[in-house]
């Protein structure tokens, strides 16, 4: 993702409006599947592929604290959602 490009097009405030708009769906979606399939079906597993990444893009600080927000918001309202995250395509 082109974290400098998006944050030139569009405010941070609507990124994080966005991401947040999208987990509601997908946590709605997973309540109706743990209706069907149990408890577990609530959780999520995260894929994050780096292929492309530009260390830079994320070392300039509007991007970072975009990151960092999403990330705080995540811990304090769905903090029971997360099974595992999985990094994959990282040429570190």
């Amino acid at each position: 993702m082109d974290m400098y490009g998006l944050l030139h097009t569009v405010s941070r405030n609507d990124i994080i409006r966005i991401t947040m708009k999208y987990l509601e769906g997908y946590m709605k979606e997973a309540f109706e599947r743990s209706q069907k399939y149990g408890n577990n079906a609530r959780q999520f597993v995260v894929l994050f592929d780096m292929e492309g990444f530009n260390i830079k893009q994320y070392a300039w600080r509007p991007a970072g604290e975009v990151v960092i927000s999403l990330i705080k918001m995540y811990e304090a309202n769905y903090p029971e959602i997360l099974k595992c995250c999985y990094i994959i395509n990282g040429k570190f």
